[in-house]
């Protein structure tokens, strides 16, 4: 296989493979209420988004047009069905974007965490990009850790009574390290608001309720840390980069156009989308984030008592306990005594992703204060489909720790993240004393590109699906965490190790040898009637890989041309089939689908790949006419392709290959199966899961 293919399996098929997890799904009808959400309705909050002024060193989160009339205290916490020309969320939770949006990213932030305070341009992109589909709706989770946090929030909220959260929620952030009570009514004064008014509420025994039941229900729905983010219920947790939230507002807004084209609108629209996009946390989230019930007493701080013992004081996630195993050899950079160290930290990253120079920072100052008894290793996960200087950026890595020089180029490229090219690259080296003929001939060796490939198909197999990760003794944390956090989970392995006894490499092999590793393939085995559809390769190889497609699918599209590399490079033992799954929120899919049909039906392998070749150059322009252009010129009979429009029988082909795929629990675009069994693109490369088939065929 040659290089590229490598990387398209490992890298690419991770942004492309496994993003179709995120990509739109189709799921069965659910829901019975009504929604009506009309901006303007008493009590409503502010809705309109003027233009970002964010003050000096704050987040660039626009500052809401807040309206004249302060919004009412926290409505009855009952979960009762909204009557029509009701707001359903509550008018004391302030919130940016229009309030009939159909997708609802839920903040739950603090001011005092230093990573709460990144996301702010993350948000603001988000609402640039989706102005019409998104509304950024803020909760509080003031951490027991962070003592100004709480009285910040009960501010912020009292500034929320007099219209002016979002400029006031600038000021906490842009002022993080001054949260002091003289601080937080000279703001007030600054932004104009009756200091008595603002006194009396911040003393409101009803703000401290409110902040109270947002950190129940955040809690209910798995959020503990922060920052986190639920999206129509799906939780994200950490600082993460604006594509990550991109990817599941898309697949959100794909279950809003399931149940639209069902003939859902209002609120059983939303709740239908909502259920079906996230099935387990759906209910809780409409509950308590949306119907305003009241979520389930809480232990410790967030019930009014201290904090309980325990991961839930520091907000760890669910599963963090969780072993994976994450081998080290001797070809990884590593910072530390390996001999004496009782805990060995695992960065998993991308020089090109901004949250890993946070999370970077945050280990190397951890590493500092824990001297002997941490060590810090570094594994490469360039995502090149959205990182198109990071792999190159991995290689220079790999050249300079050839010389002895790998963390202090780490620092280099963190610190030049904005300008990361072949004239820095070398500059950098320079600068660091290493032999540039040395370091030229080492990152551009193929042996570097198959040592990043092998640290990306690590990550996999660990279920990477983002940077950065950070992986402590096998226990993996997603995001830019706080440091806190990760001290955490720090302390209770090194009470492991001391009351173990052991230390050292050994120690770390022998806490990851039974760690979790997730295969490539799924067991089940799923009946695949694919005679009738279009395929590449040979008819008769031993290996068929069913690729279900959707022509307006952008993923589909971005792993086209590495699936037909894939049939060269296992010459006749792979073939590849086309399955039709257009998709219903892509208007044109289906017409395009059924010409690629017709053009195999009439001119076999020869006629069908050319025109799937052009269907996807024109995913972004397809329609009718296109469809027909593109049969013109690929020599299709028109006469014989209305013909089939007409009869409908390709229509009635796509419907039963769709079935098909839902038998074998397909709900997005593209899903691919070796032999029947499904591929897991987080668990390994498609070349590897190819392989591995091979010895079961004596091959």
């Amino acid at each position: 296989m040659n290089r590229q293919l490598v990387v398209a399996t490992a890298a690419g098929l991770l942004v492309g493979l496994a993003v179709g997890r995120y990509t739109a799904k189709i799921f069965p009808p659910a829901g019975s209420l009504v929604w009506v959400q009309t901006p303007g309705a008493a009590g409503a909050p502010p809705t309109k988004v003027a233009e970002a002024t964010p003050t000096e060193g704050s987040p660039a989160v626009p500052a809401a047009a807040d309206g004249a009339t302060a919004p009412a205290a926290a409505p009855a916490a009952t979960a009762a069905a909204p009557a029509d020309g009701q707001t359903v969320l509550a008018a004391t939770m302030p919130s940016l974007g229009p309030a009939d949006a159909p997708v609802v990213v839920v903040e739950i932030s603090d001011f005092e965490c230093p990573f709460c305070a990144k996301v702010g341009p993350t948000m603001k992109e988000l609402l640039a990009a989706y102005p019409k589909d998104i509304r950024v709706v803020w909760a509080n989770n003031p951490l027991p850790f962070h003592a100004k946090a709480k009285p910040a929030a009960l501010a912020a909220l009292a500034a929320h009574r007099q219209g002016k959260f979002w400029p006031y929620h600038d000021k906490l952030f842009a002022n993080q390290s001054a949260l002091e009570e003289a601080n937080l009514r000279a703001w007030a004064t600054e932004l104009s608001l009756d200091m008595t008014q603002f006194d009396a509420d911040r003393a409101d025994p009803e703000l401290a309720r409110q902040v109270d039941r947002e950190q129940r229900a955040a809690k209910a729905l798995g959020a503990e840390g922060t920052p986190g983010f639920l999206i129509n219920g799906r939780l994200l947790e950490g600082a993460m980069p604006a594509d990550d939230f991109k990817r599941v507002i898309d697949e959100a807004l794909g279950a809003v156009q399931g149940a639209r084209s069902e003939g859902k609108q209002g609120f059983e629209l939303f709740e239908s989308a909502v259920l079906t996009f996230e099935p387990e946390k759906g209910r809780s989230f409409l509950e308590y984030f949306v119907l305003g019930a009241d979520p389930p007493a809480g232990d410790g701080a967030a019930a009014g008592g201290e904090p309980p013992p325990g991961e839930g004081e520091l907000g760890l996630p669910p599963g963090n306990e969780d072993v994976w195993k994450l081998p080290l050899g001797k070809d990884d950079a590593i910072l530390g005594n390996s001999a004496e160290a009782v805990v060995t930290i695992v960065e998993v990253s991308d020089f090109e992703c901004p949250f890993c120079s946070q999370a970077s920072q945050t280990l190397k100052s951890i590493k500092t204060a824990h001297g002997d008894k941490v060590r810090l290793a570094f594994k490469h996960f360039p995502l090149s489909e959205i990182h198109p200087n990071a792999r190159a950026a991995h290689a220079a890595s790999i050249a300079a720790q050839a010389q002895g020089k790998f963390w202090e180029y780490h620092d280099k490229l963190f610190e030049g993240q904005d300008a990361l090219n072949e004239g820095n690259y070398v500059q950098w080296a320079k600068e660091l004393g290493l032999n540039i003929q040395r370091f030229n001939k080492v990152r551009k060796s193929p042996a570097t590109m198959a040592r990043i490939d092998a640290d990306l198909a690590q990550g996999q197999s660990i279920r990477v699906d983002g940077t950065p990760h950070t992986v402590i003794n096998g226990r993996k944390l997603a995001g830019a965490l706080p440091e806190e956090l990760i001290n955490k989970v720090i302390e209770q392995e090194i009470a492991k190790a001391e009351r173990s006894g052991r230390k050292g490499a050994g120690w770390y092999n022998e806490i990851i040898s039974k760690g979790k590793a997730y295969r490539s393939l799924e067991d089940q085995t799923y009946p695949m009637n694919v005679s009738a559809l279009p395929f590449m390769g040979k008819k008769n190889a031993p290996i068929t890989l069913v690729a279900f497609s959707d022509f307006e699918c952008p993923y589909c599209q971005k792993i086209a041309g590495p699936l037909s590399e894939l049939v060269e490079g296992f010459g006749g033992k792979l073939r590849i089939v086309f399955a039709h799954y257009p998709l219903p929120f892509h208007e044109n899919a289906r017409p395009a689908h059924v010409m690629a049909q017709e053009a195999w039906e009439q001119g076999g392998q020869k006629m069908f790949w050319p025109v799937h070749d052009a269907l996807f150059a024109a995913q972004d322009r397809l329609s009718q006419q296109v469809v027909d252009e593109i049969a013109k010129a690929n020599g299709l009979d028109m006469a014989k392709l209305k013909a089939a429009q007409a009869d409908k029988r390709h229509e009635r082909r796509i419907d039963s290959t769709m079935k098909m795929g839902q038998n074998a629990q397909v709900e997005g675009t593209p899903n691919l199966y070796l032999n029947g069994r499904r591929f897991i693109p987080m668990a390994g490369s498609l070349q590897d899961a190819v392989n591995s088939v091979l010895p079961r065929l004596g091959l």
